[in-house]
């Protein structure tokens, strides 16, 4: 079975059908009655990424990198935090360990 393609005329951009396998040859227009090569629909474009997918695309990737430098200053902070914690010696420097009676 053959393909019907459409096609438009270069005169008077009328639309028309014709059979596939007569893509390549002249054809009087039904509408203009001028003749009019056959030839195949100019493939449908589709567009790229649109303006508000790059806003949003980019939008995300500034939040991911905040998050990721709120995350590391907070890890450096819980850092210096516990260096600064000093946990309080059992005795007194210059007296013996206490003694525990019974032991």
């Amino acid at each position: 079975m053959i393909k019907n393609l459409r096609g438009l005329c270069a005169h008077c951009g009328g639309a028309f059908e014709f059979r596939a396998d007569a893509v390549g040859t002249t054809a009087p227009c039904p509408h203009c009655g001028q003749p009019t090569e056959l030839t195949l629909p100019a493939p449908v474009c589709e567009p790229g990424l649109g303006k508000r997918t790059l806003f949003y695309l980019a939008a995300a990737v500034l939040i991911l990198v905040l998050g990721c430098v709120a995350v590391l200053l907070l890890l450096k902070r819980a850092e210096g935090l516990s260096k600064q914690r000093t946990f309080a010696p059992l005795g007194v420097p210059g007296q013996s360990s206490p003694v525990h009676p019974g032991r």
